[in-house]
């Protein structure tokens, strides 16, 4: 069951708006279920490749902290966009990756998975608060609640993000969003 095929948008199409961008398309490829195991295909080969650099900086010393995090999440048909990022701030968007392994690592430890909503706006705290550094009580951000860095998980508080078109706001489990402008015929 591959679903349904998708067509190849023109070159210099890179919108993703009801089929593949140009610069995406891969030969032979043009169903959501081809372009999703080769997503999955693409995670499993850069997790393999982080592990052998983690435990490559783990055998130079001290377990470093290792932060990684992605800038936009990835479109597999919600709203009719596929392959491409950008074009709005929906939760295939705005839900990105966010992997800490802290320095002081137990590798018999499970991984902890917060799933309380947490912004990039909750990095650059988490960083200085591992590197021993105070964090400006005016900062908007707070550090993570892993591994001794902070002290109280994120909660429910306000998360937004905006495009040119459409604002929204997270709010534990709920996702708000609207359109910044409103066409009037």
């Amino acid at each position: 069951a591959e679903g349904p095929r998708l067509g190849v948008l023109a070159a210099g199409d890179n919108s993703g708006d009801r089929g593949i961008p140009h610069y995406q398309a891969l030969p032979g490829l043009f169903t959501v279920a081809a372009y999703r195991e080769r997503y999955r295909d693409e995670i499993r080969y850069l997790d393999a490749h982080l592990a052998r650099l983690v435990a490559g900086l783990d055998a130079l010393g001290e377990p470093p902290v290792v932060l990684l995090t992605s800038d936009h999440g990835e479109a597999f048909g919600e709203d009719d966009y596929y392959f491409a990022h950008g074009h709005s701030v929906g939760l295939d968007q705005i839900r990105v990756p966010l992997l800490l392994r802290p320095r002081r690592a137990d590798p018999s430890a499970a991984p902890q998975v917060i799933d309380t909503p947490v912004g990039g706006v909750d990095i650059a705290p988490t960083l200085l608060r591992a590197a021993g550094v105070e964090v400006p009580d005016d900062w908007p951000g707070r550090p993570l609640p892993v591994a001794g860095l902070g002290t109280e998980a994120p909660g429910d508080r306000a998360l937004f993000a905006e495009h040119a078109h459409r604002a929204a706001v997270v709010q534990g489990r709920r996702y708000l969003a609207r359109d910044r402008h409103k066409v009037v015929a």
